[in-house]
């Protein structure tokens, strides 16, 4: 909103347990395992990251699995709340911009498709796996400041976290 229409306030909750189905969501729900308020004004950037859930936020899902009344959720999502703004007016209040990285599989059944191209899967690599595990342990959910700010500020705990298990690793190399 411009500095001169901007009121009321955004809460920001983050949600391990979405709601996928139509269902309202109760007024000033702050349950979540992270919040935020903050004022609704003019030039304000936050930016969320959603954190993988244990066990099963790196495995693939059948798309066929995703339906509206799912209860089993990989990744934690984002509930918005907007208090006390401005109804009168056609003003948009926020702008969301999603950045997303999506993988997909290709079917295995596929004999004349994209399928036949695709190479084996190379074997996880360990200290990648442990450094994000460390990342989304430490990482906060949300950033003040937009995607580069938050881009540099995770390719820091990234940085820190290859450094702590690189280190390790090789102490152990000493034995």
């Amino acid at each position: 909103m411009s500095a001169t229409s901007a009121k009321g306030s955004v809460i920001m909750t983050v949600n391990s347990r979405p709601v996928v189905s139509a269902v309202t969501l109760p007024k000033g729900n702050m349950s979540g395992s992270d919040v935020i308020v903050m004022p609704l004004a003019a030039g304000s950037e936050y930016t969320w990251r959603s954190k993988p859930q244990p066990m099963s936020g790196h495995a693939f899902r059948d798309v066929a699995t995703i339906t509206s009344t799912m209860t089993d959720y990989d990744w934690t999502s984002l509930d918005i709340e907007v208090v006390g703004g401005d109804t009168t007016d056609t003003i948009p209040m926020l702008t969301i911009e999603y950045v997303m990285n999506v993988e997909i599989v290709l079917s295995t059944g596929d004999t004349v498709g994209l399928n036949q191209l695709q190479r084996p899967p190379a074997p996880p690599h360990r200290a990648a796996l442990a450094a994000a595990d460390v990342i989304h342990a430490t990482a906060p959910s949300f950033i003040q400041g937009g995607i580069t700010k938050a881009t540099s500020m995770l390719e820091g705990f990234a940085s820190k976290a290859m450094d702590t298990i690189m280190s390790e690793g090789m102490a152990l190399l000493a034995f």
